[in-house]
């Protein structure tokens, strides 16, 4: 018996876990010892649906992911492993009305409670705190938060590359090659004016901000801001719980929020899985790509701009932006400075609490 006690189980081996210095490689797999097939227990569904609370509010506020949010709760291997199990083989299982099967293979009770617990930090940063018509009200103190916030994470990111100096001179290419593509982007973003709501685009937006959402250290809301449609989607979900047209509650849901949402799910399938990949076999070299592509769209948070709105459809929208230097004569001025410097301290302060508290679980 002693013999047998010591034999492997049948089956794949359990991946081995990367070390918690490198918190943003996708390939993590839940620990070892983790409930299944549904990911967690009924006991933990309270603490997850809290842990999702602070991830809901963190993906609302451009320059801090909620991947950052779940890497310093301790549940960035589950989330990844969780969002893994929703693979093609699930879908098929589905359509296959093979349900319990499905049931078995997916995280659903993991998945479910996080979920839950985002959609009420969206809700409160929607209609509470109300973040979309801050921005049209009170631009530059917002975008010099968000500015400050997105500035301390590209340090962050860029900083634990710079300390692996054997791969430091091999990181200059990717990292010019992203500073490039962010310049571009907001270039390109800024030509062309307002970016339109159509379901393609809003489908385009979901995929790729689902993909940053999950990567510590990149913000999807970041990425929805580039694209000018933070305020529309965001504006979607708060006219879904409170309407306020004549479009009532059906109008948003259907025009925005399922195309973002149906192209989050593909981006989950697909994207994440790609980058995946990438990070997996040039982990260092895409992440001083994404730092790269950071430091370039920092432009078009510079918080000291004169912006532009005009009125599509009833809805007023940012068409263009020509930034300024800062009158240092007016107070409005160091407030917004101030705020710069709140916000990198507050990615300073979650940098320094991410490793303590996630260590045990990566």
């Amino acid at each position: 018996m002693s013999q047998e006690s010591d034999l492997e189980p049948v089956g794949e081996p359990a991946p081995a876990l990367d070390t918690p210095d490198e918190p943003w490689v996708a390939e993590k797999q839940a620990p070892e010892g983790d409930p299944a097939p549904a990911g967690a227990t009924w006991q933990e569904a309270p603490g997850l649906i809290g842990r999702g609370l602070c991830m809901g509010l963190a993906d609302v506020v451009p320059g801090v992911s909620g991947g950052t949010m779940a890497l310093i709760l301790g549940i960035y291997a589950r989330l990844i492993g969780a969002i893994r199990s929703l693979d093609l083989d699930a879908l098929h299982l589905v359509f296959s009305g093979k349900f319990g099967e499905a049931r078995d293979r997916v995280h659903w009770r993991f998945l479910g409670s996080v979920v839950c617990g985002q959609a009420i930090g969206v809700v409160i940063c929607t209609r509470g705190i109300k973040v979309p018509d801050l921005i049209r009200t009170h631009p530059e103190p917002v975008y010099a938060l968000f500015f400050g916030l997105v500035l301390g994470s590209t340090v962050w990111l860029l900083r634990d590359l710079a300390r692996k100096a054997e791969v430091g001179a091999k990181l200059a290419l990717p990292l010019l090659a992203g500073l490039i593509a962010g310049l571009a982007v907001v270039t390109a973003v800024s030509a062309a004016g307002p970016t339109p709501n159509s379901a393609w685009f809003l489908f385009l937006c979901g995929s790729v901000s689902i993909c940053a959402m999950v990567l510590p250290g990149i913000s999807g809301s970041f990425v929805l801001l580039l694209l000018r449609q933070y305020e529309h989607v965001l504006g979607a979900v708060g006219e879904v719980i409170e309407p306020t047209t004549d479009a009532g509650r059906l109008g948003p849901l259907v025009e925005t929020l399922l195309p973002f949402a149906a192209g989050c799910l593909v981006g989950l399938l697909t994207f994440v899985r790609l980058l995946s990949v990438l990070l997996r076999g040039a982990e260092h070299a895409t992440m001083a790509f994404m730092g790269g592509l950071l430091t370039g769209s920092l432009y078009a948070l510079w918080p000291f701009a004169v912006r532009n709105y005009e009125t599509f459809a009833g809805k007023s929208k940012l068409v263009s932006q020509t930034p300024q230097l800062p009158d240092l004569s007016l107070g409005s001025t160091w407030l917004a400075i101030g705020l710069v410097l709140v916000g990198v301290a507050g990615v300073v302060l979650l940098e320094r609490i991410a490793p303590a508290e996630s260590a045990d679980t990566l």
